[in-house]
């Protein structure tokens, strides 16, 4: 696969001649043959959609085999996302940027100026325009529904409207071939991570629209030609634009795809990423392979690259096998034992804490995940770059909960729960056993009871998987669980505060939670969001109401989270200082408990060389990267 000598170039260009004609594609350019051995990277997927247009949501860890292809097609972004998750300013394409916030309404403009040496494939210049079609036409749903351009002064009313001259967007402004501005609804500017919202990718203005058609500005907006959208229709159909890209500015070029193959030559003309790399590998393959037989076939040397392996047997070939070698990336995400914050037992964070205690999560890695895991302690993704740049602080200065009967016991007799049924004496944990009801109360006589609620098809089984049917009665706690359907399970959980009090019954959930690039807690932690699905724990961590006393300089989440998102972007060393005391108040506090993180395998040959992901940065983000060696 790595070296293919003149002849076998020239039968795969016969091919790729062929599948460019049946799909009525342009066949130029088409390079010539040479005794040159160049380099072929073939990677093995499951089924494409086979539409290679459209923008990406960055930090998703779930890259479809479609999206790998529009990494390798699309280029020259606005800002991007690194590999560990930083938004930074794509300097390869933009030469410049700057920001006004007006006083008046708050809203924020941001001025980007485009490098002037950027070209589609058919060396054809990228101007402004080329990005502010991009917008215009994503914010109509083009090609597929895409969220770029939401955050943007007026995207509703140009969105909804039908198309037509009058119709004009208001926070974009088309300066000059290099210039153009997009202006941030107030809601969203002046926040960390709002650079997120500012990220998208040109489109082929002279591609997709009717020659002669014009983009126009004034101080209302941006519009574009009543008839600049009449072509996408076509673009749309079998054999169109989005299944058949001819003009790209990505670092490859699309040459077919016929019967779930995709086939990309390297495109010439393409400056290089964010970094300024340029690919090396001469052609791509992305085809579809039996699943099952995936990771065979790399060993085999069918295949070059899979990505995306969880199983434990397949990993284990791999790592057994002397023709491959593999590449893991955590998930930027965890399962989780969900607590309600505001009611029953749980409301106290100490009983929160000792459920930790008595939850088994390496006994969880191997049951759920054969091993191939990871145990996080807080509300974080092991390959963001705040934990990366805080790896050893973190490490040293939070508690990991690692399963224990007696700190659970401990922990307990600091809550209310301390006494037998007749709410006098004592509890002795010595007395506790698997199976003799021996239970914790308060002076009320009341129950120390926890009701757990898990889905009825769901792989995690309390009981055996976090080994609950053992600790929690060593530790005094009655424990029920719950089977049902999952649409219940995500009632309670979301809208447990709108239940009448005799409703609710659950204090625990099976669930997970995946973060995004622009994860912001403010959302989900902060107070303002009580009594809404947002915070459907229902913690509240207020100034005036903390759910922990503040020992020295300690912050409450409310003041954490407010703090975190106001950080101007960029300013990455005060957003870890605030973040860092954010994780460890959250650590104290667990409204839920992190059980375990699954790790993410790539398995490739062994002379494919440069492969390091994350799980925001897939290979084909990482194709600068790649070379065959020997």
């Amino acid at each position: 696969m790595k070296k293919l000598h003149s002849f076998l170039i020239l039968l795969i260009f016969l091919f790729m001649l062929t599948a460019c004609n049946n799909n009525n594609t342009p066949t130029d350019p088409i390079p010539t043959p040479t005794d040159k051995e160049e380099q072929t990277l073939v990677v093995g997927v499951s089924e494409m959609s086979g539409v290679f247009v459209g923008d990406i949501a960055h930090g998703n860890m779930n890259f479809k085999p479609d999206d790998h292809v529009k990494n390798l097609l699309h280029g020259y972004e606005t800002y991007t996302v690194d590999k560990n998750g930083r938004i930074v300013l794509n300097e390869t394409a933009i030469k410049s940027v700057s920001t006004e916030i007006y006083e008046v309404d708050g809203n924020k403009t941001y001025l980007f100026e485009i490098h002037s040496d950027l070209y589609w494939s058919n060396d054809i210049k990228i101007t402004a325009k080329d990005y502010v079609f991009s917008l215009l036409v994503q914010a109509k749903k083009w090609p597929v529904s895409s969220k770029i351009g939401e955050k943007i002064v007026g995207y509703t009313e140009y969105s909804e409207a039908s198309t037509s001259e009058s119709v004009k967007f208001k926070g974009i402004q088309l300066i000059d071939d290099f210039r153009f501005s997009i202006t941030l609804d107030a809601k969203y500017s002046s926040l960390f991570f709002e650079t997120v919202y500012l990220t998208f990718k040109p489109l082929p203005f002279h591609r997709l629209t009717p020659l002669n058609t014009q983009i126009y500005s004034d101080v209302n907006g941006t519009w574009m030609d009543s008839n600049g959208f009449s072509l996408l229709a076509d673009a749309q159909k079998p054999g169109g634009y989005i299944y058949s890209p001819d003009v790209t500015c990505g670092p490859y070029q699309f040459v077919s795809f016929i019967n779930q193959v995709a086939i990309l030559q390297l495109n010439p003309l393409y400056k290089g990423n964010f970094e300024g790399n340029k690919p090396v590998i001469d052609h791509i393959i992305v085809k579809r392979v039996n699943q099952t037989l995936d990771v065979d076939l790399v060993i085999s040397g069918e295949i070059d690259l899979v990505s995306g392996v969880i199983e434990g047997q397949k990993i284990k070939n791999a790592t057994e096998s002397t023709k491959t070698d593999i590449n893991m990336y955590t998930r930027n995400g965890f399962g989780m034992l969900s607590l309600v914050a505001d009611f029953g037992p749980t409301s106290n964070y100490q009983v929160r804490q000792a459920i930790a205690y008595l939850t088994d999560r390496e006994n969880a890695l191997d049951y759920i995940l054969d091993g191939y895991g990871s145990i996080i302690n807080s509300e974080y993704g092991n390959h963001q770059w705040m934990y990366q740049d805080s790896k050893s602080f973190m490490d040293l200065n939070m508690n990991p909960y690692v399963y224990s009967i007696s700190n659970a016991n401990l922990t307990l007799d600091q809550t209310e729960w301390i006494y037998e049924s007749d709410g006098v004496t004592i509890f002795d944990a010595s007395k506790a056993t698997e199976n003799n009801e021996y239970y914790r109360h308060n002076a009320e006589g009341e129950v120390l009871e926890l009701n757990h609620f898990a889905t009825e098809s769901g792989a995690v089984n309390p009981l055996e998987v976090y080994g609950f049917n053992t600790s929690m009665p060593l530790a005094g706690i009655k424990y029920t669980i719950s089977v049902g359907t999952f649409q219940v399970l995500l009632d309670h959980y979301y809208y447990s505060y709108d239940l009448a009090p005799e409703d609710r019954k659950y204090h625990i959930f099976n669930l997970a939670t995946n973060l995004p690039v622009d994860n912001d807690p403010y959302t989900r932690w902060h107070s303002d969001f009580l009594g809404t699905w947002q915070n459907p724990t229902q913690l509240e961590d207020s100034i005036d109401n903390p759910q922990v006393p503040l020992l020295n300089e300690e912050k409450t989440l409310d003041e954490l989270t407010k703090l975190m998102r106001e950080v101007n972007p960029g300013d990455y060393a005060t957003y870890l200082i605030h973040w860092k005391a954010y994780q460890l108040r959250w650590n104290k506090l667990l409204p839920n408990i992190p059980t375990y993180s699954n790790q993410y395998y790539s398995v490739y040959d062994i002379d494919l060389k440069g492969l390091d992901t994350s799980p925001f940065w897939s290979w084909s983000h990482a194709i600068c990267d790649l070379y065959f060696e020997g």
